[in-house]
């Protein structure tokens, strides 16, 4: 009982980040504009993801998402085997996804802050909160540090990755 009261105290004194909890920027599946898209699409189905950043050095610069080819078809326009990201930009801005959108976060925003923030957002035209990006002070202009999902927020484990260093 005494070890689980001095864990407590340490979650209130110290309470994990949402930082802590995502995958951290040298971990990310990232690519940029020159990156082909057929390559993208096999990785993000043979890993099981749906997003991946584009960037342009380490700033972010859109969302490439399986969300993509949704907004591709209603836009009638045809996602050929050779394109690159380049060739779909205007559809990579985190407010031109259809059915999801994104939120930059500052590094210190707490799992609980965090969790508070996907439960209450819903973004224009009700869509859900696909990820948070996580920047130095919340702005996007600044590097990407890591992007959290709402998976990452929910099964906070951050004070057993705590415990592991």
């Amino acid at each position: 009982a005494e070890a689980f009261m001095e864990e407590v105290v340490a979650y209130l004194k110290q309470p994990p980040t949402v930082l802590e909890n995502a995958t951290p920027a040298a971990r990310l599946v990232t690519a940029n504009l020159q990156s082909e898209i057929q390559p993208l699409i096999h990785r993000m189905q043979k890993e099981g993801f749906s997003h991946i950043p584009i960037l342009d050095e380490k700033q972010f610069y859109g969302m490439f998402s399986t969300g993509i080819f949704f907004s591709l078809a209603l836009d009638k326009k045809e996602c050929l085997r050779a394109q690159k990201i380049e060739d779909v930009k205007e559809y990579l801005a985190i407010e031109r996804h259809a059915c999801e959108t994104f939120a930059f976060v500052d590094k210190d925003m707490t799992v609980d802050e965090a969790r508070e923030l996907l439960n209450r957002a819903r973004g224009p035209h009700h869509k859900r909160l696909a990820a948070l990006l996580i920047t130095e002070h919340g702005r996007p202009q600044e590097p990407l540090l890591g992007l959290a999902t709402p998976w990452d927020v929910m099964m906070d484990d951050a004070p057993l990755k705590r415990q592991k260093r």
